[in-house]
């Protein structure tokens, strides 16, 4: 691998490529060229770069972005992947999910990977002759590993996205997107978090999230950090179980209720600013593989956790 040219960590900068900047500078003997580069960008050979993906999963698409890179880009590409655990990514068995193709520049490449025999941990990148890519983009689905969940001393956050939670459908995104409900840590800002626009008339919003495992539940948090003055007025929080968990007909099935969901917390008021924890208002604990939140009118949720053990 080489980066001379500019760092490969650049690649999977979740900040927007920019143009790179050259500055002339002319004396009597030569001309130096100051140049700040914010992409990967190789020396001019065959070349390549391993990524090790933020979480484990299959692989549906990739993105070789080559913006700003238009004398200099890569005239081919190919990706592969790999499951290592452990992180000993030389020693994986590496296998083709794009078959080398040729580049556009300035440009995103957008490709469908080739059928991933499940869980992935690292991609390698390797471009023809020599050039630069901008970002690299991976996406696909989190597959989390349920033995290691299984044996987890402490309940896990079934919900988050870490844990193969997704967000399949919401009543409303206005101001933040629904999937912010799952992220790990916390939110910078409001921003951060979900929230719908005001209602003016009859109903109240939801968000319908599956559950990166069949389990039981301990505990359920609904947090509402840096919301203060547009958090909803309460709560509450709907389960169902669902076997197999991702037919392709659910997503419709759970927003229409042709799924029939089962309370699990009533309602129950919320305030601004706070995280709501509820252990004693669960009255049924699962197994589950849904839940559905709902809140009353509208509002903001930051973050919704839910915690539990893996159903055997």
């Amino acid at each position: 691998m080489d980066g001379r040219l500019g760092d490969a960590s650049l690649a999977t900068s979740a900040i927007e490529p920019e143009r790179a900047t050259e500055t002339a500078v002319e004396d009597e003997q030569n001309v130096t060229n100051f140049r700040v580069i914010h992409d990967y960008s190789s020396d001019f050979h065959y070349d390549w770069c391993v990524i090790g993906l933020g979480l484990p999963g299959v692989l549906r698409g990739v993105d070789i972005d080559t913006n700003y890179f238009t004398g200099n880009f890569p005239s081919h590409a190919m990706v592969e992947s790999c499951c290592a655990p452990d992180g000993d990514w030389q020693t994986g068995e590496w296998k083709l999910v794009v078959p080398k193709v040729r580049l556009q520049g300035g440009s995103h490449n957008l490709f469908d990977t080739e059928a991933s025999d499940g869980r992935r941990t690292h991609v390698r990148l390797s471009i023809f002759p020599d050039g630069g890519v901008a970002r690299l983009r991976v996406y696909g689905s989190v597959v989390p590993d349920l033995a290691a969940l299984a044996r987890s001393a402490e309940p896990v956050d079934f919900a988050s996205i870490e844990n193969g939670g997704v967000v399949l459908a919401a009543s409303d995104a206005y101001f933040g997107s629904k999937s912010n409900l799952i992220m790990p840590g916390r939110p910078a800002t409001l921003g951060g978090g979900w929230e719908t626009r005001r209602r003016r008339g009859p109903g109240h919003d939801w968000v319908i999230v599956r559950l990166g495992a069949r389990c039981l539940f301990e505990r359920i948090a609904v947090e509402t950090e840096h919301f203060k003055g547009n958090y909803p007025d309460c709560c509450s929080i709907e389960a169902c179980d669902v076997n197999p968990p991702q037919p392709e007909h659910v997503r419709d099935d759970l927003v229409t209720g042709k799924i029939g969901w089962e309370k699990v917390v009533a309602p129950v008021k919320s305030g601004p600013d706070a995280v709501h924890v509820y252990r004693n208002k669960i009255s049924k604990r699962g197994p589950f593989t849904h839940v559905r939140l709902d809140i009353y009118p509208d509002g903001g949720i930051s973050r919704l956790r839910v915690f539990g053990r893996v159903a055997s």
